[in-house]
């Protein structure tokens, strides 16, 4: 089966003129909250923990209401909480080679999962939605300047059982598994331009659909916890950092919407676990939440990055106020502002 998505629904000028008051409304509200926030407490401490990293000593800290503790050190990256919250896994080059492990959710029991020969580098690992498996990506030459051989593999969280999924001699990355856990959606280059594909994970029965067939290039794949969409990047000029914008397309109607700044690099779509909303970034500058129905743009968050969701309304994000980085929680509703930690960044919800 092959999806053709044709984009459409383009922001015009006066959506763009509602983006540009509320950039104004909102750095009006940070410059008032910032004050507000000098006497809240450095770890103002949610209910559900949540993660970061602390540019301090660049440690990793979980702070909840039951207090802040350590749970990595430097030199670990791309934390996953599995599912359940019981687990993270993330990546380190303790070893000397960039290598996946796994480890409790408090930071104990730290385990190494892979052991990548020396022309490998292994990566970028996902938690299936039921926790029984991570699937991951590996660079066979990782001495070129740019990846140009990727493999998609899985495994079980303790690093047993692992088999390649995609190996076609191709760039093949951006992995998301589908809410059923069934199917992983990825971005390859197989056909000579970077399209999404789906594959099912059923081992020799394997089979893979073609999703885009769009003019550039279409990346990193998200798919909606809902399983109904797939929201992707398609840069418009072959990979042109300033030209790309975010898709989503209904894998039912093959209907799609466009959002984004025309003109801009707009990457990083990140879903709302009720599939209602998606954030997604602009230029590294800026982060813009949509109401997904309506395709309309509705909080601009300037000086802003690394968004993580709670739920439908509740955010975790990183803001710069006077080129501090600092962790905020967010009511998207209500609009109340709490500061969690300064000089801190890269804000993970852990799953409850």
């Amino acid at each position: 089966m092959h999806w053709q998505n044709e984009p459409k629904d383009r922001l015009g000028p006066v959506v763009w003129l509602l983006v540009v008051i509320a950039i104004a409304g909102l750095l009006l509200f940070l410059s008032v909250n910032w004050t507000q926030a000098q006497d809240i407490e450095l770890t103002w401490l949610p209910s559900v923990p949540l993660a970061f990293l602390n540019r301090d000593d660049f440690h990793w800290y979980l702070v909840s209401t039951e207090g802040r503790s350590e749970i990595a050190g430097p030199g670990e990256l791309n934390l996953v909480w599995s599912p359940d919250g019981a687990y993270i896994a993330f990546e380190s080059r303790r070893s000397g080679s960039n290598e996946i492990y796994v480890m409790d959710a408090d930071g104990s029991n730290e385990t190494r999962l892979t052991f990548s020969a020396d022309n490998e580098y292994t990566n970028n690992p996902v938690w299936s939605p039921d926790g029984s498996m991570i699937a991951f990506e590996k660079d066979t030459e990782p001495t070129t300047v740019k990846p140009t051989n990727v493999d998609v593999y899985l495994m079980a969280p303790d690093g047993s059982n692992q088999r390649v999924l995609v190996n076609n001699s191709a760039l093949n990355d951006g992995i998301s598994w589908s809410p059923d856990g069934q199917f992983i959606a990825y971005s390859s280059n197989i056909s000579g331009n970077f399209e999404i594909y789906i594959i099912s994970i059923d081992g020799d029965r394997a089979i893979t659909q073609q999703i885009t067939d769009l003019q550039g290039s279409d990346r990193n794949p998200r798919w909606s916890p809902d399983g109904k969409m797939l929201a992707y990047v398609n840069y418009n000029n072959n990979l042109d950092d300033r030209q790309s914008t975010i898709q989503i397309v209904d894998l039912e109607t093959r209907q799609a919407k466009t959002l984004g700044a025309e003109g801009y690099y707009n990457f990083n779509p990140l879903w709302s676990p009720d599939s209602q909303r998606i954030a997604f970034s602009v230029e590294h500058r800026y982060t813009m939440v949509a109401d997904v129905a309506s395709a309309t743009i509705r909080w601009v968050f300037p000086n802003s990055s690394w968004l993580s969701w709670q739920n439908g309304s509740i955010i975790a994000i990183t803001l710069s106020v006077e080129n501090d980085p600092s962790i905020y929680i967010m009511d998207l509703n209500s609009g109340e502002l709490h500061l969690v930690a300064r000089n801190a960044i890269m804000p993970l919800w852990q799953p409850h």
